[in-house]
């Protein structure tokens, strides 16, 4: 039997300049029960809210504006991890 996941209790941030393939994510996100899903389009208001927020997961896509995924995740990998941060 696998364990359910209660995603009313995770923080997402959706990190896409599609507002289409965002808004997808998104409305997947709530279907499956997630409460605190933010969107932005660009890196830099990515960071804005990271640097001010507490974000359990990110989902980005490969080619953002300025960098890709990788780049833009970087910093996850630098910085001291939280108890609940989850960066791939």
């Amino acid at each position: 039997m696998s364990a359910k996941i209660d995603f009313s209790k995770i923080s997402f941030l959706v990190v896409d300049g599609d507002k289409i393939s965002a808004q997808v994510v998104f409305d997947t996100l709530s279907y499956l029960g997630a409460l605190d899903v933010r969107r932005v389009g660009k890196p830099e208001d990515a960071f804005r809210i990271l640097r001010t927020q507490q974000i359990d997961i990110i989902v980005t896509e490969w080619r953002l504006r300025g960098m890709d995924g990788l780049e833009f995740l970087d910093p996850c990998e630098t910085q001291p991890r939280r108890q609940t941060a989850l960066c791939p």
